[in-house]
């Protein structure tokens, strides 16, 4: 069946807003810590494509939910099958190219037009890059429902230059922002942010990327963050407790 398919059935059993400026929303997923597919180790942020681990090629046909056609490029939307959300799914590129877990410019432009086509601000994109808790080393992104506002939404930032911005101090985790308006040329917004991307990946930095509708100047917006990781902690094993920080965590939404 369907249900066969997943390790877990989707079950938050409490859910709380910590006090404070923040607004750190927690949820309990039990299941996902105790049955979620055992992550890979990646000891490299520019990984090689290794066919030998578990990739996207091996997944059960009925965990693919469609393929889209953009630009050339043929986009698998799977299931994931330790959910976080409901309608949590990844969204897999030119899966059969075996792609490794590196961002690329395409992937990022797909992307940002899926928030535009969605209609639904509360829809948001992920990314764990390789040493910063991806899980496969197989090129993916993350699309989740999250239905409620987060901190990153409306944050408070600094401009370091035209478009790119800084998370003020007071905020508890440290990134980049990108300011993108819904005028603004997907390609170029892409090649932005992917400058930005591949210049952590040459020098060796882990990253996690959030993509959500927000705000700005009292605009609506898409806010595209990036938080470099320090790389003296590169994850290459996540033989953790249940508790790992990656783009959600970093977004204040804590499953």
């Amino acid at each position: 069946s369907k249900e066969n398919l997943f390790k877990y059935k989707l079950c938050v059993t409490k859910s709380k807003v910590l006090s404070g400026s923040f607004g750190f929303f927690l949820e309990l997923n039990e299941k996902r810590t105790q049955l979620r597919r055992k992550p890979q180790l990646i000891a490299s942020v520019l990984p090689q494509f290794n066919e030998n681990t578990f990739n996207f090629n091996k997944v059960h046909a009925d965990e693919v939910l469609f393929i889209l056609q953009y630009d050339g490029m043929f986009v698998s939307f799977l299931i994931n099958n330790s959910p976080l959300t409901m309608n949590h799914c990844l969204i897999c590129p030119d899966v059969e190219k075996n792609q490794p877990q590196i961002l690329t410019q395409k992937s990022l432009e797909f992307s940002l037009d899926l928030l535009d086509k969605l209609g639904n601000r509360y829809y948001r994109i992920g990314y764990n890059s390789p040493g910063a808790l991806a899980s496969v080393n197989h090129l993916h992104l993350h699309l989740m429902l999250i239905q409620r506002d987060l901190y990153v939404d409306t944050a408070n930032l600094k401009e370091l230059c035209t478009s790119i911005y800084m998370l003020e101090d007071k905020y508890p985790t440290c990134g980049l922002c990108l300011i993108a308006w819904d005028t603004d040329c997907v390609q170029q917004v892409s090649g932005k942010v992917f400058q930005l991307v591949n210049f952590l990946c040459i020098r060796g930095i882990p990253h996690n990327i959030f993509i959500t509708r927000g705000f700005f100047e009292g605009k609506e917006c898409k806010r595209i963050l990036i938080f470099p990781r320090d790389n003296r902690y590169l994850v290459r094993d996540k033989e953790l407790s249940g508790f790992g920080i990656a783009f959600c965590e970093l977004s204040t939404y804590i499953p």
